[in-house]
């Protein structure tokens, strides 16, 4: 169900990313979470498809989240 889930919301993401006019303020914050969330989920997909020892996959799997922080944390200072 969770594999599911994920390519369903990546691909979500991916069409949203492309179709959404940045007419309003409502649609930049949208489609700036949904850009954030294709890249994490983008990255997780890669770490788990191609990392197949344990412990560095915990590994990849926290630098993916602190990478993620990090995404955020540009995109709040250059767009407020």
């Amino acid at each position: 169900m969770l594999h599911k889930f994920n390519w369903f919301s990546l691909r979500w993401g991916a069409l949203t990313i492309i179709g959404a006019l940045l007419i309003d303020i409502e649609f930049l914050i949208l489609n700036i979470s949904f850009c954030l969330l294709h890249i994490n989920l983008g990255l997780k997909t890669i770490a788990k498809d191609y990392i197949h020892t344990e412990k560095i996959c915990i590994m990849s799997s926290s630098a993916t989240k602190i990478c993620y922080i990090e995404l955020i944390r540009c995109a709040i200072e250059l767009f407020f």
